[in-house]
């Protein structure tokens, strides 16, 4: 925008700040989106939830793996009957009705195919019509406030999730990718810097290794001599003389008092 000003391109720069105003993916703001929705539902602006969901699917939802078509079910099947909800503990038990009303072909739909399933339709339309629905088996768990908080909270994390995986557009990466070029020079002379100092390092440990092998062989050598010289000490001794007691014989260097010495 700064640009368009800076060229002069007033009326491009006026188009462009309207069209940001209209936009209804609200810069990708998942607060926005989900606040917007919030209070169309709370004023019974069943249309704009409508025009918005399907904003939402044309432009992001249908582009998603086909694992995620009965989260996306769940989540637009809880967004309506927040609306139908909230009409009825408002005390607008009519704008329920005209939501049936007008959109009985698609919830009967939606009921034949989800027929058994707790997605399904059927109990709904008599709701309007129940005079304590919050105090009924089946209802009450919607008119529970932990329930609408599980609702917005996993509608918020899906969002988040969709717009982390969008792809960016590809003069965005380009921009973001020179402005991070700088960031990559600088981590890959770091990682030069630990490589060569890693090198060195490997180098002195190796002459040290050397040395202390070196010193490990000249060690045993020393060992094995003196043990060979021990060896040859011991055998190389004189025998000594010693007397033959049972023939009372004098034997040289030896007197046990059989004779005189």
């Amino acid at each position: 925008m700064e640009y368009l000003l800076f060229r002069g391109f007033t009326k491009s720069f006026q188009v462009f700040s309207a069209e940001r105003k209209r936009d209804r993916a609200k810069g990708f703001d998942v607060e926005q989106i989900v606040s917007q929705l919030l209070v169309a539902v709370q004023t019974y602006q069943i249309e704009t939830v409508l025009e918005t969901w399907k904003f939402l699917t044309a432009r992001f939802f249908n582009h998603l793996d086909a694992s995620y078509a009965s989260t996306l079910h769940q989540l637009e099947t809880s967004l309506l009957r927040l609306y139908v909800v909230n009409a009825v503990k408002s005390g607008h038990r009519e704008k329920a009705a005209e939501f049936f009303q007008l959109h009985a072909d698609k919830l009967n739909a939606s009921v034949a195919a989800a027929r058994g399933s707790s997605d399904s339709w059927s109990r709904w339309f008599i709701l309007p019509y129940i005079e304590h629905p919050e105090s009924d088996s089946y209802f009450q768990v919607f008119f529970g406030q932990p329930w609408l908080e599980a609702f917005v909270t996993s509608f918020r994390n899906f969002l988040s999730l969709v717009f982390r995986s969008l792809p960016l557009p590809k003069l965005l990466a380009f921009q973001l990718a020179r402005l991070e070029e700088p960031t990559l020079k600088l981590r890959l002379k770091v990682s030069q810097s630990e490589a060569t100092r890693l090198r060195l390092y490997n180098t002195e440990a190796t002459t040290k290794i050397k040395k202390l092998e070196e010193a490990g062989r000249q060690l045993h050598s020393i060992l094995r001599v003196m043990v060979q010289h021990s060896f040859m000490e011991h055998f190389s001794a004189p025998t000594p003389n010693y007397v033959d007691l049972t023939l009372g014989v004098y034997t040289r260097g030896w007197c046990y008092g059989i004779v005189e010495c």
